[in-house]
């Protein structure tokens, strides 16, 4: 079921962001994606060579292309997402990533002419949940960000959004997901390698071996999760669009919040367990019209 493949896509990246906050605390962006990827394209790659060789056969030239281009855009969003969050908080992350699914919808009724009415119940209420989870939280991001980090989250949504649009013209392609999830985290690995060394090699911090072994438990952990969240969240395109996807995926910031308040055994807010509750069963809704 696609809006299952979709929920737990977002379950699992919300784990994946509360591991990257941890980790952003110890090492560098780059040094993350850089470690992060080497393990989960390794045992993915591993995968996809032992039991999904002839599926890469079939592949045309112009699939690899459009697989490329997409894996590329969600790298550099990647790359802007870690390196905002250094400075910006959950709610400007939050913020933007509901921009990303005015984008989606701008995109999809202009250029694939969709009929947006369709949504209208479940994506209120996602919207509603989302816009009540955002003025719960307002408090907690009080210090005024600069002009560089909202250009950083601008940018992370124009090429996540991007990434996500071609991905689903992959998928509609009948492209393989392990092999878009294989060459999504070698270009990550390609990215974090490329910009460590030329952004923090020749820096005086401590050892990368230092670094790595301070947060070796999380990256182990991260290459699980994210494989399980690009590969869900791929699987969960095939009988939707990227709409949907991107409506559902805003129950991500909470989640990853509410996660967060978990390991630091605070109290959860009730507006904010009822956003949720509010996203999932627009959620719910907009199965109905898959």
């Amino acid at each position: 079921d696609c809006m299952l493949f979709l929920l737990l896509s977002v379950l699992f990246y919300s784990i994946n962001n509360v591991l990257w906050i941890q980790s952003l605390k110890i090492a560098t962006p780059w040094l993350l994606m850089l470690g992060r990827a080497s393990i989960t394209a390794f045992f993915s790659l591993t995968i996809l060579l032992l039991f999904y060789m002839d599926s890469i056969y079939n592949l045309t030239i112009q699939q690899i292309i459009y697989v490329n281009i997409a894996s590329v855009t969600g790298a550099i969003g990647l790359a802007f997402m870690l390196s905002a969050l250094k400075k910006g908080g959950l709610i400007l992350f939050g913020m933007y990533t509901l921009l990303g699914v005015f984008l989606t919808a701008l995109y999809l009724i202009l250029v694939e002419g969709f009929n947006v009415l369709n949504y209208i119940g479940g994506g209120l209420l996602v919207v509603l949940g989302y816009i009540l989870y955002l003025w719960e939280n307002r408090s907690t991001n009080t210090n005024t960000q600069s002009v560089t980090t909202h250009l950083k989250f601008m940018g992370m949504i124009v090429f996540f959004t991007t990434s996500g649009i071609i991905h689903w013209y992959n998928v509609a392609a009948n492209v393989l997901p392990l092999y878009m999830v294989v060459n999504q985290e070698l270009v990550v690995f390609i990215f974090g390698l490329t910009g460590y060394l030329i952004f923090e090699h020749r820096k005086k911090t401590q050892p990368v071996y230092t670094s790595l072994q301070q947060v070796a438990k999380n990256l182990l952990l991260m290459s699980l999760v994210i494989f399980l969240a690009v590969l869900t969240g791929f699987l969960g395109l095939y009988k939707t669009d990227p709409l949907v996807a991107a409506l559902v995926a805003l129950g991500t910031p909470i989640l990853t919040m509410l996660f967060g308040l978990f390991l630091l055994k605070e109290k959860i807010a009730v507006k904010t367990a009822l956003a949720l509750v509010l996203i999932i069963t627009g959620a719910l809704m907009l199965q109905l019209f898959l």
